[in-house]
């Protein structure tokens, strides 16, 4: 009789073990993700003191995750009005070292970029139209893939 008893609590051990193995390596992506985004808004929110202390108001954001070397296949699009200033910010997680922002034309075509080695890219534009302005986004380098990004559009 207590040879089925042993062996329902060595059972028992093995199920509690397989369990947290498999629900602390399935929650580390989780939390690292977690983790990114944290850090993005966070960057966000200071860029967003920044430009609201120069005289900008934030029109729009939008966060994502990239791997390095890729480019965002489907750009953000802003209108944008005649003879406002635009503040477009990029910042990415602390896994990213570079990140690049080009603003396009309503026809795809650049109109002005950040492609600088860094990881807080900055444009400044005041369009001499109003039109649908395109903001393509391509992750230069990321330590630990996916990176988390995030873009912010300010205008006065």
């Amino acid at each position: 009789m207590g040879e089925p008893v042993r062996r329902n609590r060595l059972c028992a051990w093995k199920l509690t073990f397989i369990f947290l193995t498999l629900w602390l390596g399935a929650s580390t992506p989780l939390l690292r993700a977690q983790t990114s985004t944290d850090q993005v808004w966070s960057q966000l929110l200071s860029q967003s003191s920044i430009a609201l202390n120069d005289g900008y108001k934030r029109l729009n954001y939008m966060l994502g995750y990239m791997n390095t070397g890729t480019t965002t296949t489907v750009n953000w699009p802003v209108t944008m009005e005649k003879g406002r200033a635009y503040l477009i910010v990029g910042v990415c997680d602390n896994d990213c070292t570079d990140v690049d922002l080009v603003l396009q034309d309503t026809n795809r075509g650049d109109i002005t970029s950040d492609v600088l080695a860094d990881d807080i890219p900055v444009i400044r534009f005041t369009p001499s139209t109003a039109d649908t302005y395109w903001i393509e986004t391509t992750m230069v380098v990321c330590s630990v893939e996916p990176c988390g990004y995030g873009i912010a559009v300010f205008v006065r």
